[in-house]
């Protein structure tokens, strides 16, 4: 990854969240969840559980392992408009570095 995720990837680490780095940034939302994943898959550690209650965390962990696949669609179709897809996108790294 270029120096725009690491510019993230510090930002993240001194505590902001993704929409706060968005809003730092002038990024989307959108992007700056990408980055984290794309940090994740270069193996950064992106602890991203403090960030998401516990109990949508959960919810959306059970999507996943319900889903035929860990498409982003069949899970936001399952959960409804009270769920975002940077949320779930959040939810799927965590559980990506877990597994």
């Amino acid at each position: 990854p270029g120096s725009s995720y690491f510019q993230t990837l510090d930002l993240f680490r001194q505590g902001l969240s993704p929409d706060e780095i968005a809003a730092r940034r002038g990024r989307t939302l959108g992007t700056i969840v990408g980055h984290l994943e794309r940090l994740a898959a270069y193996g950064e550690d992106i602890d991203v559980r403090p960030l998401i209650d516990q109990s949508r965390f959960d919810r959306i962990a059970r999507e996943f392992e319900r889903a035929e696949a860990p498409w982003l669609t069949e899970v936001k179709n399952a959960l409804g408009d009270d769920y975002s897809y940077e949320e779930i996108r959040l939810v799927r790294l965590s559980l990506q570095q877990d597994g």
